[in-house]
């Protein structure tokens, strides 16, 4: 499964401020003029996005999970397994290195949350061949599921012998032949979400090979990625960055009836940002739970400024680039016979505007565990069962899902990240799911 197809991480920059919304939940006010930085470059000025993508000589070419329909109703079959069991579940996540060298791919990946914020994975590579090779599979997993440090590895296999399963067993690695899915899909008497395959397969254009899915394939993987990027506040910032430019893309193309398709796959992309925000919110939660609040605040402030690199240290480089510009300054207005100029002066870095209503919202999930502890699964509900199909919200149907305690509470909950980003992103909900509540 290993590719070798390359690819350049786009950097989103915007030309605008985005204007604050009174909806947002927070105790506190909202620092305005407050700028996105990465980890890895420390960029004064920038704002959120930009309208248009940094070009690239380098093309990603979408993995096979992607663009191949082979496999994919059995792909479809662990994800709603998964789902059922209470994770939220993708398929086809990509694993980039650091150049963004595209290493392997996820077949079904399913996250979910227990208290007190507690992450927990499973990951299971799916092969519906005639000869699939079942310990080299088993290996192969188990290899993976080290990596990411997941500890629940499956295997999905048409079928399997008694000694490969013993043999699965002894590393830990569950082996679902045929039977046992086919046997749990008679049970299954509704798809929900993104593991309906029959509606969602070819609503979107991810599997075309036309100049529209080229661009959002790109797009797409790079949403993906951040399922597992390794700095959970590096990856909030660039899923902001995104989140604003796909929803630009949405009402761009509003008034194009030839592109709905296209339209309903930006939809899918910005749906997919928002599920992901909900949870980097989750693990933000558990990496500042033990911390004090005054800490936390700090904390968060930190990494959403300056990801991995030390502030004094980022601080240092900036100050010395600085006194480096303005001395080439004073020589060329020297040069010039230029008497009067003003020097370049940066204090410091400031934060990014959104970063004091992260910190209310992390205090209010901390303080409120129980309604917030599935919030990825509520917002998936709710954007791919009901707004992108086009449903009516059903108490009914959702207190069937998520049980019946605290269900105003968890959808209030979800509101309350839907008002962060309708601040900072523009995403305003009622204008792209017409039969919301």
């Amino acid at each position: 499964m290993n590719k070798k197809n390359k690819a350049q991480d786009k950097k989103l920059v915007s030309d605008k401020e985005i204007a604050q919304n009174k909806e947002l939940v927070s105790d506190k006010g909202i620092a305005p003029n407050k700028e996105l930085v990465s980890d890895k470059e420390i960029v004064p000025n920038k704002e959120l996005v930009t309208d248009k993508e940094i070009a690239s000589d380098k093309e990603i070419v979408p993995p096979k999970a992607l663009i191949s329909n082979k496999g994919l109703s059995y792909e479809y079959k662990i994800l709603s397994l998964f789902q059922k069991q209470g994770y939220l579940a993708r398929r086809g996540i990509p694993l980039l290195n650091e150049i963004y060298e595209d290493a392997t791919d996820i077949d079904v990946l399913g996250i979910k949350f227990i208290h007190p914020f507690k992450e927990l994975k499973v990951i299971c590579d799916c092969k519906n061949k005639k000869s699939p090779h079942p310990y080299e599979r088993i290996f192969w997993t188990k290899g993976l599921g080290e990596f990411l440090g997941v500890k629940e590895v499956f295997v999905a296999l048409p079928k399997a012998s008694e000694e490969s399963i013993k043999f699965a067993t002894k590393g830990n690695v569950k082996i679902l032949t045929e039977e046992i899915i086919n046997n749990y899909m008679e049970c299954e008497n509704k798809l929900m979400g993104v593991a309906d395959e029959q509606f969602y397969k070819n609503k979107t254009i991810f599997h075309h090979k036309s100049r529209d899915s080229k661009e959002i394939n790109k797009f797409y993987i790079n949403v993906k990625v951040l399922y597992n990027y390794e700095n959970i506040y590096t990856a909030f910032n660039k899923a902001l960055n995104m989140l604003d430019e796909a929803n630009k893309k949405i009402y761009l193309i509003d008034t194009i009836e030839d592109k709905q398709e296209i339209k309903f796959s930006w939809k899918y992309i910005t749906y997919e940002l928002i599920v992901i925000v909900s949870v980097l919110l989750l693990r933000m939660c558990c990496d500042t739970l033990t911390l004090s609040k005054d800490s936390r605040e700090k904390h968060i402030k930190s990494k959403l400024t300056y990801g991995d690199i030390e502030p004094n240290k980022a601080n240092g480089l900036i100050k010395s680039i600085l006194n480096l510009s303005n001395e080439m300054l004073k020589h060329t207005m020297e040069i010039n016979n230029i008497k009067e100029f003003e020097l370049l002066n940066l204090d410091q870095i400031d934060s990014p505007k959104y970063a004091v209503g992260i910190i209310n919202l992390i205090e209010m999930m901390l303080s409120n565990p129980n309604y917030y502890i599935d919030l990825p699964q509520v917002i998936n509900y709710m954007l791919f069962e009901c707004a992108l199909k086009e449903r009516d919200f059903s108490y009914e149907e959702f207190e069937k899902i998520f049980g019946t305690s605290f269900t105003k509470e968890k959808i209030k909950a979800s509101k309350n990240v839907f008002a962060i980003l309708q601040t900072y992103c523009k995403i305003i909900i009622k204008d792209i799911w017409k039969k919301q509540e």
